[in-house]
């Protein structure tokens, strides 16, 4: 029989599988089959795409000036900023943490054979070179190489898409997350923990990239263009306020340049669109909220504008995304 990469031959493999002591050089090397379980983005990231936004740096550079001047009765427009912040962060900390329990592994225990007897281990302790004794029922833990057959059966709708099993005879390869729906058999694993078939699945569902959105960058533009005229307009209307006064050397004597201030953050914070911004998160936030309620996960808020403007879905057949009740309608010529 062919040998595996490891030198180890196939034959003695299938009939005593590893040794105590083979085990314990692949898990020093690091060879088992553990998967990280963080997703692709951390609090930190979230808390940094959310409150670092030029929307923020405007209201709150604005909210802060009035804190500093004491004025903060007339600070209270920044309770936008820290709920527009506090929507997207929710919502996305909410998305993180389902992401880090997705796993396409599902089953606590494999059925290896060491030392020549067989023996049930936790999935992340089985090792590289390892003999699974698969049975009906069982889940592969790792992608795997069949070293024996009988009738073996193994079910890849969780990969695929397929529903039929597939009949695996010796030298055929068998995937991580399928489960074996009749016969035995035993394999040797080749791939496992982030390399194998689940891992990378499960790695690229988690994956974070961000979207885009029509809408913020919309947003966006608006403010950078009033962003570019805020302080020009503040200069403006504090000396104009100080010099229909008494000038700045009274001002400045009397104080009453924190009042020109205070009028000079009013006249600039009305140019943004506050309400619009809160408003854009709010209806993000109830679209994703709706779309939970189906078992969809948003990763980000503007994931759902992106759903919303699909108008075609193209399905390949019934069984994978449907449930086998879709009826021909006509053929619309392209």
């Amino acid at each position: 029989m062919r040998g595996s990469p490891s030198g180890i031959d196939d034959a003695r493999l299938v009939a005593e599988g590893l040794t105590d002591t083979e085990v314990a050089d692949r898990v020093k090397a690091g060879r088992s089959n553990r998967i990280p379980v963080e997703s692709g983005r951390s609090l930190g990231n979230i808390l940094q795409a959310n409150v670092f936004t030029l929307f923020n740096a405007v209201v709150g550079a604005s909210f802060l000036l009035l804190l500093v001047l004491g004025q903060w009765q007339d600070a209270l427009f920044g309770l936008a900023a820290l709920a527009n912040t506090v929507i997207g962060t929710v919502q996305e900390f909410r998305a993180k943490r389902l992401l880090d329990k997705l796993a396409l592994m599902h089953a606590p225990r494999a059925r290896v054979l060491r030392r020549g007897s067989v023996a049930e281990i936790a999935v992340e302790d089985v090792v590289a070179d390892e003999v699974l004794v698969l049975l009906t029922g069982d889940q592969v833990p790792a992608d795997a190489v069949v070293l024996a057959s009988q009738g073996l059966e193994i079910d890849e709708s969780l990969l695929t898409g397929e529903s039929d099993p597939v009949f695996k005879t010796a030298a055929d390869s068998v995937l991580s997350g399928s489960t074996v729906v009749a016969g035995q058999g035993r394999a040797r694993v080749v791939r496992f923990g982030s390399d194998s078939f689940a891992g990378r699945m499960t790695a690229q569902a988690k994956r974070f990239s961000l979207i885009n959105s029509e809408l913020r960058n919309a947003l966006n533009r608006v403010l950078r263009t009033v962003s570019w005229a805020l302080i020009p307009i503040m200069a403006l209307v504090i000396n104009g306020q100080i010099q229909s006064e008494h000038g700045w050397a009274a001002a400045l004597r009397d104080g009453t340049w924190r009042d020109a201030a205070v009028a000079a953050v009013a006249s600039v914070i009305s140019m943004i669109p506050q309400g619009l911004v809160l408003m854009t998160s709010v209806a993000f936030a109830v679209g994703a909220l709706k779309l939970a309620r189906s078992k969809v996960l948003i990763q980000e808020l503007a994931a759902v504008e992106g759903l919303a403007r699909v108008d075609i879905l193209c399905l390949d057949k019934t069984g994978t995304l449907t449930e086998g009740t879709i009826a021909f309608d006509a053929v619309h010529q392209l």
